[in-house]
């Protein structure tokens, strides 16, 4: 017990603090400009406080995600210890932190893109993009993918499908219950995507628009790594049940449990810039 409340005690004091050195001006500064380097577009005041406004939303939304996911995680153990993942099973939790972390970022861009100044010049692109425009396919099908792998294996193992020498890292009916969340999450990631999607994009110039497709983008790569992180958290804690402790297997299972940190860590993706603007793009598009 002491363990359990130790580790989400720390994992909250390093969401505070990470949150609070990422707030400093040095560290703003330092982020914004690895962001506007990576696009490669021009920049402009206006173009400097947007990202530096998102960013930061970003990170608000992201250690909220992380507090709820965290407090959520102590209410569960206090009602019933039995249900906190023990061996390979406990890399599940990294799954659903993370997915709480990108689903935090990834909602706060809702409400992120603003107007033009009254009486300012739009300018507007004649086709409305896709979501294939500024997310490659590889990411929604491999959501997809880990989601209906991770139900198959939830079921299989409830209808007696597994080894009976061995005792899973989690109770069947949460790893069940994780197998719904990644199937609801899908569906959940999607209608946000197509929220996201609808937002309105008014911009006086090119620019300003191309800058609004690189940070969409941004948010709705998070959208999808935390439904890939849900389906991961899932597949993990079925993992366990089948194979032992003294398994190789088991540090495959750890190194899929933990791979959604390396995810949410990517670079932000150039893809949108390269698909919606190669004519007028000025950088290789290719970098996408």
């Amino acid at each position: 017990m002491g363990f359990v409340l130790g580790f989400i005690g720390a994992m909250t004091a390093l969401l505070l603090v990470t949150f609070w050195y990422g707030s400093t001006r040095r560290r703003r500064e330092v982020e914004v400009f690895a962001f506007i380097e990576r696009i490669g577009l021009p920049m402009t005041d206006h173009v400097y406080s947007r990202v530096d406004r998102r960013l930061r939303a970003r990170s608000k939304g992201a250690t909220a995600g992380g507090l709820i996911s965290l407090f959520a995680f102590a209410v569960l153990f206090g009602i019933t210890l039995d249900y906190w993942p023990i061996g390979v099973a406990g890399a599940s939790t990294t799954g659903i932190l993370t997915a709480a972390l990108a689903l935090g970022g990834a909602v706060s861009a809702l409400g992120q893109f603003t107007a033009p100044q009254p009486g300012a010049p739009r300018f507007a692109r004649a086709q409305s993009p896709s979501l294939g425009d500024y997310v490659h396919p590889g990411w929604v099908l491999g959501a997809a993918v880990l989601a209906v792998v991770s139900a198959a294996l939830s079921i299989a193992l409830s209808i007696g499908l597994r080894p009976t020498t061995l005792q899973g890292g989690l109770p069947l009916g949460a790893v069940l219950a994780l197998a719904v969340l990644a199937l609801t999450g899908i569906v959940a990631v999607a209608a946000l995507s197509s929220m996201l999607l609808a937002v309105p994009q008014p911009a006086s110039s090119e620019l300003e628009l191309q800058w609004d497709d690189a940070l969409r983008a941004y948010a709705l790569r998070d959208l999808w790594i935390a439904s890939i992180a849900l389906s991961t958290a899932a597949f993990v804690a079925g993992f366990s049940w089948l194979f032992d402790y003294s398994s190789p297997f088991v540090f495959v299972g750890l190194v899929v449990g933990l791979s959604p940190l390396w995810l949410v860590n990517l670079p932000v993706s150039r893809r949108p810039i390269g698909r919606l603007w190669e004519p007028s793009a000025t950088t290789d598009p290719s970098r996408c």
